[in-house]
């Protein structure tokens, strides 16, 4: 027997259901933490593991340095825009209110699909940078081939994709706790990351750079020491003297690194009182805990293992697939060898694990909240938006978002990390010019907002957001020129990268006209909806 729905009562039990998300529970604290966790695991392997083989030849430590100083202005820039549109997916909500909303609406869902992709990424880097070289040097101490044959099978494409399969659906889990309990999850996760640093920086202060070559030797084979550089030229991999100019091509992966700072700005409608002053102070200090751990860490592993050696080795990364023994340049398996000692091994393992771990479900659940703002758009159906009532948690935007990365895992495994990431970066590169657009049109786009809005818009400084803007646009400019100017010899960002960049803007381009068509035959004018911010 059918039943007649009721579609206001529906919409009144679907809009009840999306208030609950609306309540602003998020302290500065927690906000800290958030775009902590956003970082805090990819510094530690991403320097060294892959950014020395997209640029071999630069200087990881200014590069680093130069990235932090960037970040710091984006961490602004973020900030200033949760201030004039404190809502779930806050950037996109004000850069739809101040762009043409198809464009706007299209460069989000393109960035969603990149970062879905890059959070794959990090799922099999679970597996590949932090069990593998675990496993490799437990299979030495123990004296079990085992171990190494599993090690092995994980940089494989089907071991990968399994491994990574099961971490997402761990982070998902993760991502669907409540409030309070996510919030003890990333505390946890962070102590471990912060305890895994802790035991790396021990081992590099107390680093004998002697006995690296033959530790290296034992764990993974006689010889491999020696013949990593000649495989790496093999590989057409150049070592040369960088012109001063170089350092900047390295920036890109500095704009990777520290994405996760602007995780909170994705969650503004859960911001307790200022979301703004949470974020930036709480940006601010992930940023520069992060930058000065990878800095710190980059310097003084520099200082012990000959440069070229380790670009041969994050080169060799992209032909894992390829070798008989995977390469392993991660930060946790270099401190490892330079100061052998298990227990320690294995809380920097730990240390990495969490960080990874606390990382992709704070992406996750991040991400649905953009989702749950294209709800408020008529971009979804409402019903998607449903908010499970006892957890409080999105559970189909999140699922959809987990769905997604686990499409991203397949990309990695069987493309290659690398190979992915290079891509990934691009893409976010040019897509972000975006919102730092609409930052600097604002003043000029929204003038009545400016002279005499709500209390949200006066709160937030129109000169330095413009300002801010136009720094982070000139910057985000010169980084797609050096992309070209300087390729990285990891990955070229070639003719592929621009057609899958355009192809994801155009299926944005064309969802957004398919739901206003939707929207328009149930009677709503998707012209006035992008003209002022969603109720709450």
């Amino acid at each position: 027997m059918t039943q007649n729905v009721d579609t206001p009562a529906v919409d009144e039990l679907v809009q009840s259901q999306l208030f609950v998300r609306l309540q602003r529970y998020l302290k500065i604290k927690n906000t800290s933490a958030l775009a902590l966790v956003g970082c805090l695991g990819l510094v530690e392997l991403l320097p060294l593991g892959i950014g020395n083989g997209f640029w071999p030849s630069v200087d990881m430590g200014r590069t680093l340095a130069l990235a932090t100083g960037f970040n710091l202005v984006v961490v602004l820039l973020y900030a200033l825009i949760s201030a004039v549109a404190p809502y779930s997916g806050s950037d996109y909500v004000f850069t739809s209110r101040v762009l043409h909303a198809p464009l706007a609406f299209a460069a989000k869902f393109s960035s969603q699909l990149f970062l879905a992709a890059a959070a794959g990424a990090f799922a099999v880097l679970v597996a590949q940078a932090v069990l593998t070289p675990f496993l490799y040097y437990s299979s030495w101490v123990f004296q079990d081939p085992d171990l190494a044959t599993i090690a092995t099978s994980l940089s494989q494409p089907q071991g990968a994709t399994i491994a990574g399969a099961i971490v997402v659906a761990l982070v998902f889990f993760f991502s669907t706790l409540t409030p309070k309990a996510n919030s003890r999850f990333i505390l946890i996760c962070v102590l471990l990351a912060l305890l895994g640093w802790a035991a790396i920086f021990f081992q590099l202060f107390n680093a004998n750079s002697a006995n690296f070559a033959t530790n290296w030797d034992l764990v993974i084979g006689e010889g491999s020491y020696a013949g990593q550089m000649p495989a790496a030229r093999a590989l057409s991999l150049w070592f040369g003297v960088p012109p001063q100019w170089l350092v900047l091509a390295g920036i890109p992966l500095g704009f990777l690194l520290f994405w996760g700072v602007r995780l909170p700005n994705e969650v503004s409608g859960e911001v307790k009182s200022s979301a703004s002053k949470s974020q930036l102070l709480g940006g601010w200090f992930a940023v520069l805990v992060c930058g000065g751990l990878a800095m710190g860490s980059t310097v003084m592993v520099s200082r012990v293992i000959s440069a070229d050696w380790l670009a041969a080795e994050s080169q060799l990364l992209l032909y894992s697939n390829q070798l008989k023994t995977p390469a392993m340049p991660w930060l946790p398996f270099y401190a490892a060898l330079l100061r052998p000692n298990f227990f320690l091994f294995t809380l920097s393992t730990l240390g990495a694990l969490a960080g990874l771990m606390a990382a992709l479900q704070a992406f996750i659940r991040s991400f649905g909240r953009v989702w749950l703002a294209w709800t408020d758009d008529h971009m979804l159906p409402k019903l998607v938006g449903y908010i499970h009532p006892g957890s409080q948690t999105p559970l189909f935007t999140t699922l959809f978002v987990a769905i997604l990365a686990q499409m991203g895992v397949t990309l990695a495994a069987n493309f290659g990390v690398m190979k992915v990431l290079g891509s990934v970066m691009f893409g976010l590169i040019c897509l972000q010019t975006f919102p730092a657009l609409a930052a600097v049109l604002y003043p000029w786009a929204k003038r009545k907002w400016v002279k005499a809005g709500s209390a949200n818009v006066r709160k937030a400084n129109a000169p330095l957001l413009v300002i801010s803007g136009l720094l982070v646009l000139a910057y985000l400019i010169l980084m797609i020129v050096t992309i070209y100017t300087y390729p990285s010899e990891g990955y070229i960002i070639g003719g592929a990268d621009v057609i899958i960049l355009l192809v994801t803007f155009a299926m944005g381009l064309g969802w957004f006209a398919w739901r206003s068509r939707a929207a328009r035959r149930e009677g709503i004018d998707m012209a006035r909806q992008y003209v002022d911010f969603p109720e709450e």
